[in-house]
């Protein structure tokens, strides 16, 4: 069965290349595409969305232990800003908050606060930059807690 996302789904596209070697393109597409055919994931890939278009694309997962100390940070980036999530208990409540944080810089360890960059938003969630530069997450459920943080 092909693999689908909020409406997208995934096709695959074998293009030759000019020494003859064939290369598998994977792409989503809304509607039926000319060229392509309904596919799978592929083993050893994932899937993420773009925070600025909320459009989905896929690509081959990295052996964590290759070029540790070389990656970039992961976090979703939208212009300057990073994005990053935090789990932790509220003190008042002493419920869990999941925070989404906009960040210019790599948010420094705090105890008592989880803190992962984003690599995909949750289904209905998009990113985008305001007028005045600053940047926002649409579609968020009540629960969450969104503030930024400048380097």
């Amino acid at each position: 069965m092909p693999f689908s996302l909020g409406g997208w789904r995934l096709y695959l596209r074998e293009v030759k290349l000019k020494g003859g070697s064939t290369v598998p393109i994977y792409f989503f597409s809304k509607k039926e595409p000319k060229l392509g055919r309904p596919s799978d994931l592929p083993p050893d890939w994932v899937v993420a969305v773009r925070a600025d278009m909320g459009h989905p694309f896929v690509f081959k997962k990295q052996d964590p232990t290759a070029h540790v100390a070389a990656r970039p940070d992961p976090a979703m980036k939208l212009g300057k800003w990073r994005l990053y999530r935090q789990h932790f208990v509220d003190d008042d409540t002493n419920m869990p908050v999941t925070a989404y944080v906009f960040s210019q810089a790599p948010l420094p360890a705090t105890d008592g606060i989880e803190t992962e960059p984003v690599t995909t938003l949750p289904s209905g969630v998009r990113a985008v930059l305001g007028k005045s530069g600053l940047p926002a997450l649409l579609g968020l459920r009540p629960e969450h807690l969104m503030w930024n943080r400048k380097a």
